[in-house]
């Protein structure tokens, strides 16, 4: 392209804006790896391209700067047939993104980063990237979803209610029972599922029951952070976009490392970050959580590895769906 102000845009100039436009937000080391440039050779050029708002900084993040493209580099990617041409028409909202949704936007940056590095090389290419909301909803296709059993059978993990089933002081109606599932949607009159309307059907529940002793007397409990917690469920008539469940060759003990899960504190679901690692074949949360958490997929760089069973561990989900065929 011509020189205007003694500044020409160059080839690797487009290639670093394709990048940014790729991973919506981009950090100097997103753009280093995926360019083979160093970190200093790229400054300056960085600088001058967002003074020149072919990037835009969209803030400091780490002592970091967050990039994304900017007015004029937008235009360049509908030139090179990079974006969309209506994409000029769109409000860029760069500068709205919250603390919380840039630690997400930079979590899945790192992801896709790494996905286009080890797709150059080999048989296996990237041929499409899709992420938001849509994909929130399962980490198993088909309209078949995961959850802990304690989501299905509560009162056998509770131990004063187990207790009482016990000793028969109390007794459990299973007809009066019901189970209702209502997938997180951006957009609002998600459908419901349940047992009674017969649209829910649990496919299959790994059982666990292990001998508690009170005062001298035996009862069957369960326990939240087993392997054996969980459970497939069908929801009938729904297909959502679903989540890969990832498998991961792990040390006995692996070294924390950045991890993501949601928690339902509302009709939607946030977005918490922690870290996470597997300790004797189990994932194990650095802080702990409550219980607006249970059951929530745990994200990694790699993908959803595993499924949240209490405050601060749950199973691999790999593992769970093969006890659960």
């Amino acid at each position: 392209m011509p020189a205007h102000d003694g500044f020409q845009l160059q080839d690797r100039d487009i290639e670093l804006l394709h990048f940014v436009q790729q991973l919506r937000i981009a950090t100097i080391d997103h753009l280093a790896a995926l360019s083979g440039r160093s970190v200093r050779a790229l400054w300056g050029r960085l600088h001058k391209l967002r003074e020149r708002r072919y990037l835009a900084s969209v803030a400091r993040f780490m002592q970091k700067q967050v990039y994304a493209v900017g007015s004029v580099g937008v235009r360049v990617m509908i030139e090179q047939g990079y974006a969309p041409a209506n994409l000029k028409e769109k409000r860029i909202r760069h500068n709205e993104l919250t603390e919380i949704g840039i630690r997400h936007s930079l979590f899945v940056a790192d992801i896709h980063a790494r996905i286009l590095l080890s797709t150059r090389t080999g048989p296996i290419k990237l041929a499409d990237w899709q992420e938001g909301s849509v994909l929130w909803d399962s980490v198993i296709s088909d309209g078949l979803a995961l959850a802990p059993a304690e989501a299905v059978e509560p009162w056998i993990f509770d131990p004063d209610i187990a207790q009482a089933l016990g000793r028969g002081e109390i007794t459990l109606d299973e007809k009066t029972v019901d189970l209702v599932a209502r997938p997180a949607r951006s957009a609002s009159g998600s459908k419901e599922f349940s047992l009674r309307a017969g649209n829910l059907v649990i496919r299959k529940k790994l059982t666990g029951l292990e001998t508690g002793v009170l005062q001298g007397r035996r009862y069957k409990m369960r326990i939240r952070n087993r392997d054996s917690n969980v459970a497939l469920l069908e929801l009938r008539g729904w297909a959502p976009k679903s989540l890969v469940a990832v498998e991961q060759r792990v040390e006995a003990e692996s070294a924390w490392r950045g991890a993501m899960l949601f928690r339902l504190s509302g009709p939607q679901p946030n977005m918490l970050f922690t870290e996470a690692r597997v300790v004797d074949g189990r994932l194990q949360l650095k802080h702990p959580v409550d219980d607006t958490s249970y059951g929530s997929p745990i994200y990694l760089e790699e993908g959803a590895l595993g499924i949240l069973q209490d405050s601060n561990s749950g199973a691999l989900i790999k593992g769970e769906l093969r006890n659960l065929q």
